[in-house]
């Protein structure tokens, strides 16, 4: 005997709000936005750096990190430049992040004319990235 097949219709939904613990933030260029709550960050999620923390560089478009939360501090990562930061709270871990972000930037900058063909990639990725800001 074979057992019954359930229409999937019939299961019950649950809203994604239910699922995962939601903030609400209220961009008024793009209107709601919902991001994974930082009152439960013991599952990572995705965010955006915008800006860093030196006004002599600002971005062209925010950097896609993910965030992640362990034994009292934050990790902000990135798989683009792999590079990180760390911090007792968000803001302070995108600032860590974006602090380690200029180093690179600037290392790989001064050692240009003897890069690898993979950091000379990462060299134009952030020129196409960080804008520096003129006095």
């Amino acid at each position: 005997m074979s057992p019954e097949l359930v229409e999937i219709s019939a299961q019950p939904s649950y809203p994604v709000e239910l699922l995962f613990p939601m903030d609400k933030h209220i961009d008024a260029a793009s209107g709601v936005f919902m991001y994974p709550s930082v009152d439960d960050p013991s599952v990572p999620f995705t965010d955006d750096v915008v800006s860093l923390p030196d006004p002599n560089y600002t971005l062209q478009d925010p950097i896609p990190v993910t965030v992640g939360y362990e034994e009292g501090y934050y990790l902000v990562s990135d798989d683009r430049f792999l590079r990180y930061g760390t911090g007792a709270t968000l803001a302070e871990a995108k600032e860590d992040y974006g602090y380690a972000l200029l180093e690179y930037y600037d290392d790989l900058i001064e050692l240009e004319e003897c890069l690898a063909p993979h950091l000379a990639y990462d060299l134009q990725e952030l020129r196409n990235t960080i804008i520096p800001q003129r006095p």
